[in-house]
């Protein structure tokens, strides 16, 4: 096969095309590796039932393995900076997934791995791909703006994560069925090399600037920035959406629910679906519905699927539930999303859409961890799902600070 000419059709390709291949295969990977990842529900389940772990302990130590999604800034600052061999895209992403890789083939060469192996690793994959989504974040900023498709690159970016999630939470439940977790990090590493090569080919020589803004006007940019009362409620908005601290489900599910490791996919698959479907509708609607009207409508249903938790009292009415949550809370998060990356700067769009991600999933994980202590001290699983319908309904006191009439 004659690859130079298979080089000189890809290039010849309009540059939407090309970037919203990259913008799906980058995210495909994101879901299928490590967030959620196909080991996750495996290795979940690895510590709760051969390890014998508690919720807090295993919530724990969830945390500190996506604490690299939490210091995404670091990454921005370091992409939006720097040039590796001459560029910012390609070698990066060669570096992440690279790096990833190798983590992920501990899970190979150990088959019963402690705690302490598991935790290093999950820790090193998540270093790597967190990085990869914030240059992959940089370059929707970049070129979303430059060809005015900011809305549709993110729509392409959060289906291709939802239904990668689905498959990774029903491709989980399937691994977890007696085999070994060396089958899943042999998988992975596939999924990684495979992805990393598309993405090589896809993306636009374009999108490759010559030169990089230095570190000090970065950082000057980026601070600026966050002196604005619109980034601070976009903030505050994301925080709220994502601290909820609701009760450990996979724990509810599998101790009162008596769902088998099937069902567990199952039930994530279909969650991620229709986040996927939501993903999808916001493609479409984002420039018929003005913004206001749909993030108001989004959080009041996004409040209302929380509480269809209480009715979760069955894996059919557990479905119901997870999939209300799935379509309303995409909307409400990209209806945000979308207003971040059409203020960030473009001088350092890493680090600003990096740095409002980052505060997003720190509060993630904090709802998640307090949820599940006190779902360990015996707090009820009734006054958890309640609890987080009120840090999801306070969202909407914070719309009128978005300024929505002042978004290009």
């Amino acid at each position: 096969m004659d690859y130079s000419v298979l080089k000189q059709k890809i290039e010849g390709i309009s540059p939407v095309p090309r970037l919203l291949t990259v913008m799906v295969v980058a995210y495909l990977i994101q879901a299928l590796v490590s967030n959620p990842g196909l080991p996750s529900l495996p290795i979940a389940l690895y510590l709760k039932e051969t390890l014998n772990l508690s919720a807090t302990d295993t919530t724990l130590i969830g945390i500190v393995a996506m604490l690299p999604w939490t210091i995404k800034p670091v990454w921005g600052v370091i992409c939006d900076s720097f040039t590796v061999f001459g560029s910012q895209f390609r070698a990066y992403f060669a570096l992440c997934y690279g790096f990833a890789a190798i983590a992920l083939l501990s899970l190979v060469i150990v088959p019963t791995p402690g705690v302490a192996m598991l935790t290093i690793s999950a820790v090193l994959v998540s270093c790597g791909i967190a990085f990869s989504d914030v240059v992959t974040d940089r370059l929707m900023v970049i070129e979303g703006r430059r060809t005015q498709q900011t809305a549709i690159l993110q729509a392409a970016q959060w289906t291709a994560v939802s239904f990668g999630a689905a498959l990774a939470s029903w491709a989980g439940g399937w691994f977890a069925q007696g085999r070994s977790l060396a089958w899943v990090g042999g998988v992975t590493v596939g999924v990684l090399l495979i992805g990393g090569g598309v993405i090589w080919w896809a993306l636009p020589n374009s999108a490759e600037p010559a030169i990089a803004p230095s570190l000090r006007q970065t950082l000057k940019t980026v601070k600026a920035e966050f002196k604005n009362r619109q980034i601070l409620a976009i903030l505050g908005f994301l925080v709220l959406l994502g601290f909820s601290p609701a009760p450990p489900f996979l724990y509810y599910a599998r101790d009162t629910l008596k769902l088998s490791e099937q069902a567990l996919g199952t039930l994530g698959a279909v969650s991620a679906l229709s986040g996927g479907v939501g993903a999808i509708a916001f493609g479409f609607v984002a420039k018929r519905l003005p913004r206001k009207s749909l993030l108001v409508g989004a959080v009041g249903m996004n409040a209302m699927s929380v509480l269809g938790l209480l009715l979760a009292r069955s894996p059919e009415s557990a479905v119901l539930a997870f999939v209300l949550i799935g379509f309303t809370g995409m909307l409400a998060t990209l209806g945000v999303l979308e207003i971040a990356a059409q203020v960030c700067s473009v001088t350092a769009a890493a680090t600003s859409f990096a740095l409002i991600l980052s505060v997003s999933n720190l509060a993630m994980l904090l709802g998640g961890a307090i949820g599940a202590w006190l779902y360990d001290q015996q707090v009820s699983y009734e006054s958890l799902v309640l609890l987080g319908v009120c840090c999801t309904g306070l969202t909407g006191f914070l719309i009128p600070w978005l300024k929505l009439e002042e978004t290009p």
